[in-house]
């Protein structure tokens, strides 16, 4: 099961990379929105529930906002903050 989630996470990282290079490093798109909610939302059941098995999601997220930086931030600051 763990190389199911490594697989998933390592896809999920290099698509979000693919995607924000082509885009100058802003998500625009509301598809990029809607998987980051996806994710976040996670948080509440899913995850806490598995926390020993949930390092590739915590993965994800921080490669996402390693790739993203300080320019999504103050791009989207107003939705992030709702977070």
């Amino acid at each position: 099961m763990r190389e199911v989630r490594l697989s998933m996470s390592r896809l999920l990282e290099r698509a979000m990379c693919a995607y924000l290079s082509d885009h100058g490093g802003v998500p625009t798109e509301q598809c990029v929105n809607d998987t980051l909610d996806r994710l976040l939302s996670m948080l509440n059941k899913d995850v806490v529930d598995h926390c020993k098995t949930s390092v590739q999601y915590f993965h994800v997220l921080k490669a996402y906002t390693q790739m993203v930086g300080v320019i999504a931030c103050s791009v989207n600051d107003n939705r992030l903050m709702k977070f």
